[in-house]
């Protein structure tokens, strides 16, 4: 079991909040805040803790990542708070907002490659994100393919296809006349230029995209580089690679996307736990049960990864159960309703079905029927080491 996991960035409001209660991060001062009443300024923070505090279940999640895990990973940490208690602690690595924001996968060698096999991830996330600025479709377009055009626009600098010209003016068109008073206040005050009316759409639709790319190239970096798990990934990872299989392409797509194990009432209970601090010291004081809990975990994950028959899979399961309860004892539970643990390999998969035809899923088994159809940049294969949990 991987003993690193990496917040999902939804989730880092929640646990920054949950930092800044116990102490391990403070604020730091900002030239912006003299820029606004302090009055106001204060009674928005305090609207905006009420909101954080109404996540349960975000928290919920956090605590038990960090009961689970040696270290929880912040991809790219707010420069607003001084880290230093919370990595002293040791349970915690920090990467800053800084490092992702000058990473720039696009200038990386086989940027085009990588970017071909990111786009199955991305697409549907982008679509639903890009409804905001396309909200008219004429008939004869087809959405998904224009989404995917204007991707390879933005990532690979591919000229985008003219019968798609009109679905980008009309848009553009209709955006200028929702946002008529800002793209005005801008224009008077002579704001940068791809803020004012003639640029703002384009620009806008770019960055959202070439944003989403940046984000997951980083996260699957981090995973790579330290033998991380991504949490909760707002990316499809399971469509990842499948374009570079041959053959019997949808069977190996449903084998690679149901390659999970349900874990609906196998994890069972873990101990309530209410702050960040409580999971640091049932951490200490349970440690025996912890390595247990997280022996059983690894021993699910190699069956899987190993194709283990259903009987292996579902012992592992059982012992997982048991090492949960053990780790309870003594202790309020917490009910975990549903687990679902997806173990994804982007392109160790290709390995994995040359080595072994049949997969058990559960169910019955899968045979895979595909084999790698296309050569595959060696950095590109390096730096897919990544494994996803989804809960």
């Amino acid at each position: 079991m991987r003993q690193s996991i990496i917040l999902p960035g939804k989730f880092e409001p929640v646990f920054l909040y949950e930092a800044r209660k116990t102490g391990l991060i403070e604020e730091l001062p900002s030239y912006a805040d003299d820029l606004y009443n302090k009055e106001e300024l204060a009674e928005a923070n305090h609207l905006y803790d009420i909101i954080l505090e109404s996540k349960k279940e975000t928290r919920k999640k956090i605590f038990r990542m960090l009961l689970l895990f040696d270290e929880i990973i912040l991809p790219q940490a707010s420069p607003v708070y001084d880290y230093n208690q919370l990595q002293s602690v040791g349970n915690f690595r920090i990467i800053s907002f800084e490092e992702f924001y000058y990473d720039n996968p696009i200038y990386k060698e086989e940027h085009v490659l990588y970017a071909e096999q990111l786009k199955p991830a991305i697409i549907p996330v982008a679509e639903k994100e890009l409804k905001r600025y396309f909200k008219v479709i004429p008939e004869n377009i087809n959405y998904s393919n224009f989404v995917s055009d204007l991707y390879d626009t933005i990532i690979n600098g591919r000229k985008l296809s003219p019968k798609y010209n009109q679905v980008s003016e009309i848009n553009r068109v209709l955006f200028n006349l929702r946002n008529e008073k800002f793209l005005l206040k801008a224009e008077i005050e002579k704001w940068p230029e791809n803020l004012r009316a003639d640029k703002r759409f384009y620009a806008d639709v770019s960055r959202l995209i070439q944003r989403m790319y940046e984000d997951l190239c980083w996260q699957l970096q981090i995973s790579s580089d330290n033998d991380a798990t991504i949490m909760n990934c707002e990316y499809q990872l399971a469509n990842i690679g499948c374009e570079m299989l041959a053959g019997d392409v949808e069977s190996i797509m449903d084998a690679y996307k149901i390659l999970r194990v349900e874990c609906g009432k196998i994890l069972g209970t873990l101990p309530e736990v209410k702050s960040i601090q409580e999971a640091l010291h049932i951490k200490e004081k349970r440690h025996h049960d912890l390595h247990n809990l997280r022996q059983e975990l690894a021993h699910l994950e190699y069956e899987i990864r190993n194709a283990g028959n259903i009987a292996a899979v579902e012992k592992a399961a059982k012992d997982i159960s048991k090492a949960s309860k053990a780790l309870s004892i003594g202790s309020t539970v917490s009910k975990v309703n549903k687990w679902t643990t997806n173990l994804l390999l982007p392109m160790g998969i290709i390995s994995m079905f040359s080595k072994s035809p049949e997969i058990a899923i559960g169910t019955g088994i899968l045979t895979a029927a595909g084999r790698s159809a296309t050569i595959i940049g060696e950095k590109i294969s390096k730096g897919n080491n990544w494994f996803e949990l989804l809960i």
